[in-house]
């Protein structure tokens, strides 16, 4: 039998004056919240979400490899050295092509390997449906293994509980650096449509013993050629 891992996670919400935290209950490949109250916060910064929306289209390479990221926009910035006895997390950035959404996580030391972190997707942007939940409303969690990135998995958390629930573990796939500062993730499209037909958007959240605030992202489109952006000038 596997042994039960559980997390206490302080989220960045703040409702009737308390701070919330959450219990993430790791019961083989399900994941679970459930959730406490706290009159003081050991992260002020957690108190308050701030959002930030960005979009980039590019095709990464899920290798591991910063070099792709140089040029997106930070999607959730978080102070450096507020968690320092573990996966302190810098920031995280967030691009899409035709057919997968990337994520990259940026740690400010080497994450051990043995905690979980979790990715929060709110695919309809309403706090009020879904698994109410770190100032969002999730639809979606991605559950990621640091010791055994292979079984990581997305699944379905709209009742606040997620397993592998899509095939083949929804396409989803995971790459940490050699380093162990920067994490890779990749979803397809089509697995984040099964929940959301015509996503377009989503805010995203954290969960791991740092506290992070709240992203936005929007789908991006490729570029169009020049001659697309204004009127072709003719040519010899």
């Amino acid at each position: 039998m596997k042994p039960i891992r559980y997390f206490l996670i302080l989220l960045p919400v703040l409702l009737d004056s308390f701070a919330h935290a959450a219990i993430v209950t790791q019961k083989g490949s399900t994941t679970s919240f459930s959730y406490v109250e706290s009159q003081t916060s050991l992260n002020p910064h957690a108190l308050t979400p701030l959002i930030s929306c960005t979009g980039a289209f590019k095709n990464i390479i899920v290798n591991g490899n910063s070099s792709d990221w140089n040029n997106i926009p930070i999607l959730i910035d978080d102070p450096v050295g507020d968690y320092p006895s573990g996966p302190d997390i810098d920031w995280v950035k967030a691009a899409n092509n035709q057919a997968r959404v990337f994520f990259a996580e940026k740690f400010a030391n080497p994450f051990p390997l043995d905690p979980y972190i979790y990715l929060l997707l709110d695919t309809d942007q309403n706090s009020t449906t879904g698994c109410q939940a770190s100032g969002i409303g999730i639809e979606y969690g991605i559950t990621i293994n640091l010791k055994d990135p292979l079984s990581s998995y997305i699944g379905d958390a709209r009742d606040c509980g997620w397993s592998d629930d899509f095939p083949n573990h929804g396409i989803l796939k995971v790459v940490p650096s050699l380093n162990r500062e920067l994490l890779e993730v990749s979803v397809p499209l089509t697995t984040l449509q099964i929940l959301a037909p015509s996503l377009s958007s989503f805010d995203l959240a954290t969960a791991s013993n740092d506290p992070t605030p709240i992203g936005c992202y929007f789908l991006e489109e490729p570029e169009p050629p020049p001659c697309l952006k204004a009127p072709c000038l003719p040519t010899d």
